[in-house]
């Protein structure tokens, strides 16, 4: 057998019958590149605050029974994400658990009765008040107690709020201490548990932990409690139905703290 010329024709694969022939349109992976690619050029330093997206545009609200309701809610100025500051209000004036705590004493030194008395009934209104207006725009507070309600004066009273605080003041002017340091406007404050709700179960459970705010922190003034809820009934339109509510709460109360 003559041997084969390798320059006449191509050499044929062991395992084929046919001459191997290299496919044109086949190509082999690119070589990788002897030097890594170049860097994308780095970006200015900005600070965080102009890196963040702008506030989203105010849009008008329907009229629906929720915006209407809360049509008086109070915007609070703020110095927007680049200024890091938030306007709040200065409430003047004292808590009412420290006119509550004042009173009662004015009250025992004296053997009960007399203006302190008819005042602090009144502020107890002032509270029942309060309460109604905040029921009857569907909000809930969630922690009603004598320290998160504000006695603020009336503004020509005041120049007596140190004085009551601190406790001075002599017997002659007595009722018109008394009369300046009870006299004012009820503001709520700390409304971090506060939510919007229309339950009346929310609200007589707003109700019974006042209720039991009060049996704690002012034994002597417990009986009061009863003009909060008299004018409270007064003032807001479904409180009837709350306060039968509220009965329901106490006995789940009275059966929870038996039960311990």
């Amino acid at each position: 057998m003559t041997p084969r010329n390798p320059t006449l024709s191509p050499p044929l694969h062991p395992h084929r019958s046919r001459p191997h022939t290299p496919n044109p349109r086949r190509r082999s992976p690119p070589l990788p590149h002897p030097f890594p690619p170049p860097l994308p050029p780095l970006r200015s330093q900005t600070p965080p605050f102009e890196t963040l997206p702008p506030p989203r545009s105010r849009q008008t609200p329907d009229k629906t029974p929720d915006t209407e309701r809360s049509a008086h809610t109070c915007e609070v100025p703020t110095g927007g994400r680049s200024g890091g500051w938030m306007m709040m209000e200065w409430v003047e004036g004292s808590t009412v658990k420290e006119v509550v705590v004042e009173a009662g004493k004015r009250i025992k030194e004296r053997g009960g009765g007399g203006v302190w008395e008819e005042g602090l009934r009144a502020l107890m209104g002032k509270i029942g008040r309060a309460l109604g207006r905040m029921h009857e725009v569907g909000v809930v507070h969630g922690d009603l107690t004598t320290s998160n309600m504000m006695l603020r004066p009336a503004p020509m009273s005041l120049q007596h709020v140190t004085t009551f605080t601190n406790g001075a003041g002599g017997d002659g002017d007595d009722a018109k201490s008394a009369g300046e340091s009870l006299e004012g406007e009820i503001v709520l404050i700390d409304f971090g548990l506060a939510a919007q709700s229309l339950q009346d179960e929310d609200k007589a459970v707003d109700l019974y932990v006042l209720e039991r705010a009060f049996g704690s922190t002012h034994p002597e003034a417990e009986e009061g409690f009863q003009e909060v809820l008299r004018v409270y009934g007064e003032s807001y339109k479904g409180a009837k139905v709350v306060l039968k509510r509220l009965e329901d709460v106490r006995l789940r109360g009275r059966k929870r703290s038996m039960l311990g």
